[in-house]
C-alpha cells in the first residue's frame, strides 16, 4: 500500500515538473510572438555614453560605437544627445547610474571630477569606461585613450619638419582649464624632441595660450583675440582639439593670414583635409575616431561576457600632411565631400532604416543590479 502510495506521489510529482516547464516555455514562446507581432526588439545589452563634446570627431565616434553594437546584438544611447536643453558630463552621468545600463563609456572634459559617481556606478555593479580623459584614481575598469608622450613626439617632429632649420616661434593652444598631467606630458615631450632634433645654433621659442573650448563661440572669441591684438604673429601655431583647428582655420582667412604662419591641426575632420589639400592647413594629427568608439564597445561586452579586461587601450594617430592626405584618404576609404566623420554614412544610414523599421522595445537588463 505504501508502495503505490509512493509510486503515486512520483507519478504526481513529475507532471507538476513537466506541466510548469511546458507552461514556462508557451509562456516564453507567447512572449516571442508578441515582440515580433508588434516590431519590438529586446536588445542583449545595453549601453551609455556620455559626452558633452558634440563635436565632428565626437559624431565619428559614437557612429563606430554604434555599429560595433550592432554587430554584438547590444544598443547604445548618447545620453543627453538631442534634447532641448543642455546637460553636463555629470548631470549625464546621473541619468545614466539612475537608468541602470549594462555598461557607461564616459568622456569627462578636464578639470571635471566624476569619481564619486563612478563610484556611485560600481557600487550598483555597472562598469564605466573612460575615453581620452582618464580617472584613474576612481574605479572605472578600463581607459580608452592617446599616448601622451607619443603625440608630443609626433608635434615636436612635425615642428622641427615645418621650420626646417630656421628660427622660429612657436604657439600651442591648450586648453583653458588645462588636461592635467596627459597635457603637460605632452607639450613637455614636445618641447624635448624639438630641443633633440633641432639643427646647431637654431632657435625655437614655444609659448601657450589658454583657449576655451566648452563652445565654438568662447574658442572663437580667445582665437580672435590672438589676431587683432596687434602683437607678432608666430611662425607655427598648434591645436591639440577639433574646436581650436576649425576656429584657427577661420581666423586665418577671417583676418587675411593665409600663408603668413603653419597651422598644425588636430583631427582629420572633412574640412581639415581639403584645408591640408589646399595648404590652408600645414598638417593635422589624426586620432582614429572610428577606433575609440569600437573598442568602447568592444571593452563593455569582454567584461560583461567575463568580468576581465584591460585597463588600458592605446588608440592609434598619424601626421597628414600634404604629401600623404591622398594616400589617407583611399587607405581609409574617404572620398572628397565626406570625410573622416561621416565617410561611412551610407553604411550607417543603412542601419539606422534597419532599425527605424522596427519599434524598439524597453532594454534588455543584463547587468547592472
Amino acid at each position: 500500500m505504501r508502495k503505490s502510495y509512493f509510486v503515486a506521489g512520483l507519478f504526481l510529482f513529475a507532471a507538476i515538473v513537466l506541466v510548469s516547464a511546458l507552461w514556462i516555455l508557451s509562456e516564453r514562446s507567447i512572449s516571442e510572438i508578441q515582440v515580433q507581432g508588434t516590431g519590438l526588439h529586446v536588445y542583449k545589452r545595453h549601453y551609455m555614453m556620455i559626452s558633452d563634446d558634440h563635436s565632428q570627431q565626437w559624431e565619428a565616434i559614437f557612429a563606430a560605437a554604434q555599429e560595433a553594437a550592432r554587430e554584438t546584438d547590444a544598443a547604445v544611447e548618447w545620453t543627453g544627445q538631442g534634447l532641448a536643453a543642455s546637460y553636463g558630463a555629470a548631470e549625464c552621468m546621473e541619468i545614466a547610474v539612475a537608468a541602470k545600463p549594462d555598461g557607461i563609456i564616459l568622456y569627462q572634459r578636464s578639470g571635471e571630477d566624476l569619481t564619486e559617481l563612478i563610484e556611485e556606478a560600481s557600487q550598483r555593479q555597472i562598469p564605466v569606461i573612460t575615453l581620452l580623459n582618464d580617472s584613474a584614481s576612481s574605479r572605472r575598469i578600463s581607459y580608452i585613450g592617446l599616448n601622451s608622450y607619443q603625440m608630443g613626439e609626433i608635434y615636436g617632429e612635425e615642428v622641427l619638419r615645418v621650420l626646417d632649420g630656421a628660427d622660429g616661434n612657436v604657439l600651442v593652444l591648450l586648453s583653458q582649464s588645462g588636461e592635467g598631467e596627459s597635457e603637460g606630458l605632452l607639450y613637455t615631450q614636445m618641447l624635448r624632441r624639438a630641443e633633440q632634433g633641432k639643427a646647431p645654433g637654431q632657435e625655437i621659442r614655444f609659448s601657450t595660450y589658454g583657449i576655451n573650448t566648452a563652445s565654438s563661440f568662447d574658442a572663437e572669441e580667445d582665437i580672435r583675440d590672438i589676431f587683432v591684438s596687434g602683437g607678432e604673429l608666430p611662425e607655427v601655431m598648434i591645436c591639440l582639439d577639433p574646436v581650436s583647428t576649425e576656429c584657427v582655420k577661420s581666423a586665418l582667412v577671417d583676418y587675411n593670414q593665409v600663408g603668413n604662419l603653419s597651422i598644425i591641426g588636430y583631427y582629420a575632420s572633412e574640412s581639415t583635409l581639403e584645408a591640408v589639400e589646399k595648404g590652408l592647413v600645414t598638417s593635422t594629427l589624426n586620432v582614429d575616431a572610428r577606433q575609440i568608439g569600437r573598442l568602447g564597445i568592444e571593452a563593455l561586452n569582454e567584461y560583461c561576457e567575463s568580468g576581465h579586461v584591460s585597463s588600458y587601450f592605446n588608440v592609434g594617430i598619424e601626421m597628414i600632411t600634404q604629401e600623404n592626405v591622398e594616400s589617407y584618404r583611399k587607405t581609409y576609404g574617404i572620398d572628397r565631400g565626406t570625410g573622416e566623420e561621416d565617410g561611412r554614412e551610407k553604411e550607417r544610414e543603412k542601419g539606422r532604416e534597419e532599425e527605424n523599421e522596427e519599434e524598439k522595445a524597453p532594454f534588455a537588463q543584463g547587468g547592472a543590479a
